[in-house]
């Protein structure tokens, strides 16, 4: 997350109070800033006021920063393990689903085997399919992001 600064100029209209209804006009700088650590001028400026507080404020970005880095980090771990939990799910319950079928086949349930055990495996192929192309849309969502990201950087 870096830090922007635009110069953006204002208009202020001043009219004055007497009879020839004069209009003047007075131009205006503001600068905008956006990001998490202000901008150097006024890191100096804080500094001004109350020594010590500029090294303050760029130590509670720097906090802020690794703690948002860390909860990343944990739900990336925990995204991990629980896609893990899920894949070893779906091999056991489809194990159990064509060892069933094979049951029911043995058994002389022919048909009722077959759809069990061709089922299991269409979900397991479908599941898949899914996976991947959800993958793929969020692949392009970030890239759409990224992309208008270091648009807003260039500009």
């Amino acid at each position: 997350m870096g830090s922007k600064s635009k110069e953006i100029q204002r208009n202020k209209s001043v009219t004055a109070n007497d009879s020839k209804g004069i209009h003047l006009v007075k131009q205006e700088s503001l600068t905008y800033h956006q990001g998490p650590i202000p901008a150097p001028e006024e890191l100096v400026k804080y500094e001004s006021l109350c020594p010590g507080l500029a090294d303050r404020i760029v130590r509670m970005a720097e906090s802020q920063m690794a703690h948002r880095q860390g909860l990343e980090q944990k739900a990336v771990a925990t995204n991990a393990e629980l896609a893990k939990v899920g894949i070893y799910s779906a091999v056991v319950i489809s194990l159990a689903v064509i060892g069933s079928g094979t049951y029911i086949v043995s058994c002389g349930q022919s048909a009722e085997g077959l759809v069990a055990i061709i089922g299991s495996l269409c979900s397991l192929v479908g599941v898949f399919i899914y996976g991947k192309e959800s993958n793929k849309r969020e692949l392009r969502e970030r890239r759409k992001i990224m992309d208008s990201v270091s648009k807003q950087k260039n500009e």
